[in-house]
């Protein structure tokens, strides 16, 4: 297998499906590398079991809590047969993970053997609370009891037992760092706490940028989101923001791109708080109409409260050449530079979303030049092609004898 040789590649999720940003990721890799050559397959689990020449998907419905639990924390031996049967029939060069949360246990023993990568797509690795956040009590007085974020804290609660099993009891990143050859991350604060804490073997990669607008234009009435309408992403606190920066400025409009289990949730809010007029929803449109609203905007809103890695909306806003309005959480301070190509502003802090929504509004020449320190920023560090190139060495770097290890594979690992 020497420098030309072609690979053929694995690609596993827990998830199928094109919407948000992993399934984008998962997407625009596959269809690089076989743009190169490469042989690609996907596994991932789905609500329905599929299988085509390159795909092959795992319906994973449970029929109770305790086989969910089982299957999660434990392991999932239908599962495991599935994936560990898939794996010898196509004979992959290497097994991309991505998130592997979901049954990461069955994926980990149905692939050894076998050389392995996983891009870390969050901080589970490294902290299993980081999706474990508080609810915005100003949402409280208008919802039903029906409705799922206020039942948020007892399913969140009873999942403590399982990260309890899954974490501390069973501790998935040393358990990880026997069967992974190495870790891929796009947050320096991630790999840093996986050194320092599992010694573990990880890159540095940020995520890759497909295409770039030569052309952005600017709408200075409109502010985008776009995302999962989940508590996770913080959209309740831009609405609060959005009401106090109208207040002040009547032009301004809020587009809100995405779906989630909190649409309903949302829109309701938006009305209770007598805004729904100027916030328009779209829900879920496709990934090629997303350029024409960026042209239709002048910032990007990601008010996540919990820790993002590298949300891939901010590459794309930058490679539009917006300027970026964040919370300051997780690795976003990695990509979001205050004061350069955006503002990041702290948790929590809907005043400052809405005055750094404001200054902006008000000044035009700032917000174009902050996005154009953007796109600048984008086409030095985040081109999909050196992200590719860097892939595909980090690929054939897990072989020392690359040219012998199938040889090897066959004929010594079972």
């Amino acid at each position: 297998m020497g420098n030309d040789k072609k690979l053929k590649i694995l690609m596993i999720n827990d998830s199928y499906r094109e919407i948000g940003g992993v399934g984008r990721y998962i997407k625009i890799i596959s269809e690089k590398l076989k743009e190169r050559g490469h042989e690609i397959y996907l596994f991932a689990l789905s609500d329905n079991n599929l299988e085509t020449k390159n795909i092959k998907l795992f319906k994973y419905k449970y029929k109770d809590s305790l086989q969910r639990f089982i299957s999660e924390n434990l392991i999932n031996f239908k599962l495991y047969m599935e994936l560990r049967s898939y794996i010898k029939k196509i004979n992959p060069d290497v097994i991309h993970f991505n998130n592997i949360g979901k049954s990461k246990k069955s994926f980990l023993f149905a692939s050894r053997g076998f050389k392995k990568i996983h891009i870390l797509h969050d901080f589970s690795s490294t902290n299993p609370y980081h999706d474990i956040i508080i609810t915005n009590k100003n949402l409280i007085p208008i919802l039903p009891i029906k409705y799922k974020n206020l039942r948020y804290y007892k399913s969140k609660n009873k999942d403590l037992i399982g990260l309890f099993f899954d974490f501390y009891l069973f501790n998935n990143p040393l358990i990880e760092k026997l069967f992974i050859n190495k870790f891929i991350s796009s947050s320096r604060e991630m790999i840093l706490k996986l050194r320092s804490s599992y010694k573990v073997r990880i890159e540095h990669l940020f995520y890759p940028i497909e295409k770039f607008n030569k052309n952005p234009r600017f709408n200075f009435n409109n502010i985008l989101f776009i995302g999962r309408l989940v508590e996770q992403k913080g959209v309740s606190y831009l609405l609060e923001a959005f009401k106090i920066a109208r207040n002040k400025n009547k032009k301004l409009r809020l587009i809100i791109i995405g779906y989630g289990d909190d649409f309903d949730i949302i829109n309701k809010y938006a009305k209770y708080l007598k805004i729904d007029k100027y916030v328009k929803f779209t829900g879920n449109i496709d990934y090629n109409l997303l350029d024409k609203y960026y042209n239709n905007s002048f910032v990007l809103l990601i008010p996540s409260i919990w820790e993002e890695t590298s949300p891939l909306v901010a590459y794309k806003a930058m490679a539009n050449a917006k300027p970026i309005i964040a919370f300051n959480v997780g690795a976003i301070p990695d990509i979001l530079k205050d004061g350069y190509n955006g503002f990041l502003v702290k948790k929590y802090d809907i005043s400052g979303l809405a005055e750094s929504i404001l200054f902006l509004s008000k000044n035009e020449k700032v917000a174009k030049r902050l996005g154009m320190n953007g796109f600048k920023l984008a086409e030095n560090k985040f081109d999909i092609n050196y992200y590719t190139n860097s892939l595909i060495e980090i690929y054939k770097s897990l072989w020392p004898l690359i040219n012998y290890w199938p040889i090897v594979r066959r004929y010594i690992i079972v």
